[in-house]
C-alpha cells in the first residue's frame, strides 16, 4: 500500500514538473519573441490612456468586470496576428489559456489597462479611448462628462451593434452608470 502511494506521488510530481517545464518553454518560444511588440502596443498609448482618470478606470472595470486580462490577451493575439490558427477548437482554447496565463505573469494590471485603453476597437476604423473621445465628442477623454465617458466605455462591448442601434448603446451606458452608482 505504501509503495503504491509513493509511486503515485512521484508520478504526480513528474507530471507537474513536465507541465511546468513545458509552460516555461512555451513562454520562451511563444511569448518572449513578441515581448517587444507588446511593449510597443503599450507605448503608443497617449498620456491619458497611460494615466487614465479614475472615472474611466471605474467604467472600464464595470464594463470588463473580471475579464480585463482576457480582453487584453485577445487584443494582443489579434493585434500581433500571433495566433497559430489551431486546427481544433480545443487547440484554440489551450493556446488562449496559455497566453492568458503569460499576460497575467508578465504584464502588470496598469500595463493591461493601458494596453486595453490604447488598443481596444470602439467602432468602424476607431481604436483606443483617446481617439474615440476626440472623434465622437471632440475633446480628450479626461474632459468627458460621466455620460460621455460611459458611452466611450460601453462601445468596446459591441461596437458594430451600437453603431446600428443608439438605443442599445444608451442601455449599455445606463447600465455602466448604474453599476458605478451601486458601487459594483
Amino acid at each position: 500500500m505504501r509503495l503504491s502511494l509513493k509511486i503515485s506521488s512521484w508520478a504526480i510530481a513528474i507530471v507537474v514538473m513536465l507541465l511546468s517545464v513545458s509552460f516555461a518553454i512555451y513562454d520562451i518560444f511563444c511569448f518572449q519573441p513578441h515581448r517587444g511588440e507588446i511593449t510597443r502596443l503599450i507605448q503608443v498609448a497617449t498620456t491619458e490612456e497611460s494615466e487614465p482618470p479614475a472615472l474611466i478606470v471605474q467604467l472600464v472595470r464595470a464594463s470588463a468586470g473580471e475579464n480585463l486580462d482576457w480582453l487584453v490577451t485577445r487584443l494582443i493575439i489579434d493585434n500581433l496576428n500571433i495566433s497559430h490558427k489551431p486546427e481544433s477548437l480545443v487547440g484554440w482554447h489551450i493556446e488562449s489559456f496559455l497566453w492568458l496565463q503569460l499576460v497575467r505573469i508578465h504584464l502588470t494590471e496598469q500595463e493591461q489597462l493601458t494596453l486595453y485603453l490604447a488598443q481596444v476597437h470602439t467602432g468602424k476604423d476607431l481604436k483606443g479611448f483617446s481617439s474615440t473621445a476626440q472623434v465622437i465628442f471632440n475633446k480628450p477623454f479626461s474632459a468627458l462628462s460621466p455620460q460621455e465617458a460611459a458611452t466611450i466605455a460601453a462601445l468596446p462591448y459591441a461596437p458594430s451593434i451600437f453603431a446600428k442601434s443608439s438605443e442599445r448603446l444608451a442601455k449599455r451606458r445606463e447600465y455602466l452608470l448604474s453599476k458605478l452608482e451601486n458601487g459594483s
